[in-house]
């Protein structure tokens, strides 16, 4: 598949709600929608940083996050 094909269903299942977005470690993290965000950052840091985000990481997830239930 396509990166730009790849993008437009990301987007798609966002815009559902489905799942969410985030920035951290210089990417950007997609999640399950039911997932909380504190709980996938913090998952994202231990498997791929290996070790706790801080609390100024924390909170730059949060500031970036793309989730519908953010947005009302």
């Amino acid at each position: 598949m396509a990166y730009g094909e790849v993008v437009w269903h990301l987007q798609v299942l966002e815009r559902t709600g489905l799942i969410y977005s985030f920035r951290a470690l210089r990417r950007r993290i997609y999640a399950h929608g039911a997932l909380d965000i504190s709980e996938a950052v913090h998952r994202v840091f231990t498997e791929l940083a290996g070790r706790a985000p801080t609390g100024e990481e924390v909170d730059a997830a949060f500031r970036t996050a793309v989730k519908t239930s953010l947005k009302t």
